[in-house]
């Protein structure tokens, strides 16, 4: 059982507080991704965790030990950097073994291990080869299959397939995660790309300016966001400012903008005023054009585009504000609408997510 525990970590790059009191638990065998964009505070955390960087308060705990001061070749993790980091002048093989070899591990079973990590990076056959001679997604594989040699305690991977193509990315993280539950590592993996997360991941912790806004299962932080900075990094969003107008128990009626009333029934009573100002929020892909849901939002189309499987329509409303919506169903649309016409879509109430003014999720 290997479980990492981070208690109220704090870190300062001179006067800048990089990272905020966090604290996150990683049980054995997870895969646990950091979240954000650039300049957030995730590579930070990562390097911390790594001991290439010492918090000025906080604890890294490995399986109840105390390892906050330890220097990084103390902590037996591995680490998959952004570009590879391999040896050039190092053979395939000798670069999967190097973490081996000065650690003193005989010949003979640094041979062994790297033949079965090769095998399960499926790069049989190109030990003798040179970084140089592997494509991006091949090197990659070689990272991995280093950093796993040594049998680390936690895998840590700082954007590790940011320098590769769409598809090599969308192969390599199905590997990863594979990879790992085969061999029941458990990891900390930092992107700043919400696909990438919501793919490899066991559970996500989004963060902003140093703080974690949110833990929990890609289910989870797509569809039940705590607050309006994670609703809107995760996933295509449309943003409508509003007013309340009414509240009667815990049914809530707000005037958007946009001139759309809509009533919302909260699960308990919600703290607010008529008259407070609001932020409306759905997903693209929670309108209908053929069906009659009871939020109905009319306009003209400004913009359309046929995306493979949905058709993606923005819609100009009677404010200036736009709408965005991706049709998956009927795709007869794209051929009988065209820019300038009115379209009405519509969405049920519970696909709407309303936030205060300071964002936070009214539920």
């Amino acid at each position: 059982m290997v479980e990492l525990k981070l208690k109220n970590i704090d870190v300062f790059y001179d006067d800048f507080h990089a990272v905020k009191h966090v604290s996150l638990d990683v049980k054995d065998a997870e895969i646990v991704t950091l979240l954000g964009p650039s300049g957030c505070g995730k590579t930070t955390l990562l390097r911390t965790i790594a001991g290439f960087i010492h918090p000025v308060a906080g604890t890294v705990l490995v399986d109840g030990k105390d390892i906050t001061y330890f220097p990084p070749q103390k902590r037996n993790m591995g680490m998959i950097f952004q570009n590879y980091a391999l040896w050039p002048h190092m053979t395939i093989e000798e670069n999967i073994g190097f973490g081996l070899k000065i650690r003193g591990v005989p010949s003979d079973q640094i041979v062994k291990r790297v033949a079965e990590l090769l095998k399960v990076v499926q790069l049989e056959g190109q030990e003798k080869k040179y970084p140089t001679q592997l494509s991006g997604g091949q090197q990659q594989r070689v990272a991995l299959a280093r950093a796993l040699a040594i049998e680390p305690v936690v895998l840590l991977c700082d954007e590790p397939l940011s320098n590769l193509d769409y598809k090599l990315r969308v192969e390599l993280r199905t590997e990863i995660r594979d990879i790992a539950k085969k061999m029941g590592v458990t990891v900390v993996y930092v992107t700043h790309d919400q696909t990438e997360a919501l793919a490899i991941s066991d559970r996500i912790a989004v963060i902003n300016h140093g703080i974690i806004e949110q833990v929990g299962t890609p289910f989870q932080i797509f569809h039940d966001p705590d607050n309006l900075f994670v609703a809107t990094f995760i996933g295509e969003s449309n943003l409508f400012e509003g007013t309340i107008e009414q509240i009667q128990n815990n049914s809530v009626t707000i005037k958007l903008d946009a001139g759309i009333t809509i009533t919302k029934h909260f699960e308990t009573q919600i703290e607010l005023n008529v008259g407070d100002k609001v932020t409306v929020m759905t997903r693209y892909d929670g309108f209908k054009a053929n069906e009659q849901y009871p939020v109905v939002f009319s306009g003209k189309v400004k913009h359309k585009a046929f995306m493979g499987t949905y058709i993606q329509f923005e819609l100009s409303l009677g404010n200036g504000d736009s709408l965005f919506y991706n049709e998956q169903e009927a795709l007869d649309l794209i051929q009988t609408l065209d820019i300038g016409d009115e379209l009405t879509v519509s969405l049920p109430t519970e696909k709407i997510l309303v936030f205060n003014g300071a964002g936070a999720r009214l539920r």
